[in-house]
């Protein structure tokens, strides 16, 4: 009989890697967006022109259950933040652990279309594209535009356990609906300003209200152009 003594823990550091680029034609405002790993915004998205960049972020896995989002922010205009070639490698290997993160699934057959909850992404309104002809493109297959219909999250799920070996990927189902057969229904309210002081730009008082990984509404200083307190009922 033999054991596999090998307990010794993995690298739990590995490098995010993506593209993105705002979409042709559409305004800075609405091609925002924002990267977050484990409910914490690691990075923030604001283009300055119309090219195709690549960042790279350094992560660090916990165990037990990791997510990584993609949301949509800025003006929801239908024109959005367009993103592409996700990838999470562990350092010291090139085994990408992200499911579909070129966007390949489904396919749009050289059109667009949008779907609720694609392979490996949670999300719903989640907008495909084909690059070469949606962004004039030719390096790109298909791509994802975080503003669909209105702007929205993806997001996927990394399991790893005590030594930081992942023992699973994709998505994990939600809890199941604790009353079932009944409809709960909950009114949201508070109140939300844009700074006046400090010479800051209107443009970086923007946020966006989620519900279950949906963007229920984008707040930003174009919605009422005014600088004073807003009360915001959903």
């Amino acid at each position: 009989m033999s054991y596999d003594c090998d307990t010794a823990a993995l690298s739990n550091r590995f490098t995010l890697t993506f593209s993105f680029v705002c979409r042709p034609g559409a305004a800075f405002r609405s091609c925002l967006g924002e990267v977050v790993f484990n409910n914490v915004i690691v990075y923030s998205v604001v283009p300055t022109d119309y090219n195709l960049k690549t960042v790279n972020l350094a992560l660090t896995v916990q165990p037990g259950r990791n997510s990584l989002q993609f949301s949509g922010a800025g003006i929801s205009d239908t024109f959005g933040l367009v993103i592409d070639n996700i990838r999470l490698v562990r350092q010291g290997s090139s085994d990408n652990i992200v499911i579909n993160g070129d966007f390949s699934s489904p396919s749009v057959y050289g059109g667009w279309n949008i779907f609720d909850d694609i392979s490996g992404w949670l999300g719903t309104g989640i907008k495909l594209a084909y690059g070469p002809s949606y962004l004039n493109s030719p390096d790109l297959g298909q791509v994802c535009e975080l503003d669909g219909r209105t702007n929205y999250q993806i997001t996927q799920y990394f399991t790893f356990d005590k030594q930081y070996k992942q023992v699973s990927n994709g998505n994990i189902a939600a809890c199941n609906n604790p009353f079932p057969g009944t409809q709960l229904i909950y009114k949201l309210e508070f109140d939300w300003a844009v700074r006046l002081y400090g010479q800051v730009p209107y443009d970086t008082s923007m946020g966006n209200v989620l519900w279950n990984n949906v963007v229920l509404d984008s707040l930003h200083y174009g919605k009422t152009n005014q600088v004073g307190v807003n009360h915001a009922v959903y």
